[in-house]
Formats: C-alpha cells, structure tokens, sequence
C-alpha cells in the first residue's frame, strides 16, 4: 500500500533595516493520509554585501576659464540590484607649473542603503591653449619734439582667462 504525504510551506517575513534585507522564516509541514504530521522551520536570511555600479563620466580636457562642475565636465551614475543608490564627488585639484592650468582628480562615490560603496576617479585636465588679449593703443602722430614714451603715446593692454599677464615692449625706427 503507497502512503501519501502532503507538503505545505508558510512563511513569515521579518524586514530588515536597509534594502531588500530581511530574514524568512519558512515553516514546512509533511502531513501523512492519517492526519499524522510534523512541522520544521527553515530560516533564510537574505542579506546585500554586493556593492552598487559605478558609471564614471569620460576623462575630459578643458580649457583654462571654462566651467569646471560636473554639470560641465560629466556626471556620473549608478545603480544597485537591492534598492537605490546616492551618488557623491570630491574634487583633488593639482596646480600646474603656470596660469591656472592645473589636473582636477574628482572622485565618484556611490553608496547604497546597507553601506556598500564603489569608488572611482575622473581625470579633467585644465589647459591654456588660448594666447591673451592684446589691444594695443592707437596710433597717433606727434612732434619731433614731443614726449615718445609709452606713457604719452598709449599703453597696450592685454587679458588672459588662465592667469596674470605681463607686458613687454620693444621700439624699432625707421629714419625718415
């Protein structure tokens, strides 16, 4: 004679304290044709150690006056299998040898809720390509025996979004 036995599970769900984690308690119960039965508890504890994705923005050159913020320059982003994720910056800034050119070294972090992060950096270069703004002063005719310095005859001026300027001059003539 085949005896039959039915199998029923229940489960109780206890959440836990970040994302998805939270312990299962399943209780199974085997009852026979007789009405005999037994009942044993598995317990399943779903935990979340893995850390969330990182998407870095692309290593980036820009030049010396343009914006430097991550709005500019790339965002990242990131993403987590058990809930979501917040994303940080932070910004290590190496000053070149001159003007404002320098290496900003931005690092990403993502974090979920149960404390996992990853890491990660992008690299701006900040670079004077661009040569200053010289506006000279207008020519003009004067006197032999007027002043010819710079100082009554016009000073040039100039501008550089990467840094001081300096200014030099040199006088050639020719006979007249």
């Amino acid at each position: 004679k085949k005896m039959r036995v039915e199998m029923e599970d229940f489960n109780v769900v206890v959440e836990g304290d970040c994302g998805r984690n939270r312990v299962i308690t399943r209780t199974w119960t085997a009852t026979d044709e007789c009405g005999d039965s037994v009942s044993a508890d598995q317990i399943i504890t779903v935990v979340d150690t893995i850390p969330p994705t990182l998407i870095l923005p692309d290593d980036i050159t820009i030049e010396c006056g343009e914006d430097e913020s991550s709005s500019n320059t790339g965002l990242a982003s990131g993403f987590d299998e058990c809930r979501g994720v917040r994303i940080s910056e932070s910004d290590e800034v190496i000053l070149g040898d001159c003007g404002n050119i320098k290496t900003i070294l931005r690092t990403w972090t993502v974090s979920d809720n149960c404390g996992n992060t990853t890491t990660g950096v992008q690299t701006i270069n900040v670079v004077d390509t661009t040569p200053p703004l010289l506006t000279l002063p207008d020519d003009i005719t004067i006197e032999c025996n007027d002043d010819e310095s710079s100082e009554n005859t016009g000073l040039a001026k100039a501008e550089d979004d990467c840094g001081a300027v300096s200014i030099t001059q040199s006088d050639s003539e020719t006979p007249g």
